[in-house]
């Protein structure tokens, strides 16, 4: 469908060109033409390069968010949960208080 799109655009192009070379009579309006296509031609290629920078630019950011959300998912198993935490320190308060009755005892 894309190499469709890309049909029509080159036969309208190739219709203007024809027009164009039907309006041209002398050699200077020739000279103009060369340079605007040369012009057009400079002017794609570095739409291409800078497009191509882009691009790679976005690939490259893209492999940094997934490296990130990998590190993300690693530090979320790595983690205790909350419940567990609070568990813990409960278990903790009781051992303290097992030992502060015990100290208690010994004196």
């Amino acid at each position: 469908m894309a190499e469709q799109g890309k049909k029509v655009n080159v036969d309208k192009l190739l219709l203007l060109a024809d027009d164009m070379v039907k309006v041209l009579n002398t050699k200077k309006e020739g000279d103009v033409l060369v340079q605007t296509c040369d012009s057009a031609i400079t002017i794609m290629s570095t739409f291409l390069s800078s497009s191509h920078d882009v691009h790679a630019s976005i690939e490259d950011c893209l492999k940094k968010v997934d490296a990130c959300k990998r590190n993300v998912e690693k530090v979320k198993s790595e983690s205790v949960p909350d419940d567990e935490l609070v568990r813990i320190q409960k278990v903790l308060e009781e051992m303290n208080k097992v030992e502060e009755s015990l100290l208690q005892e010994l004196r």
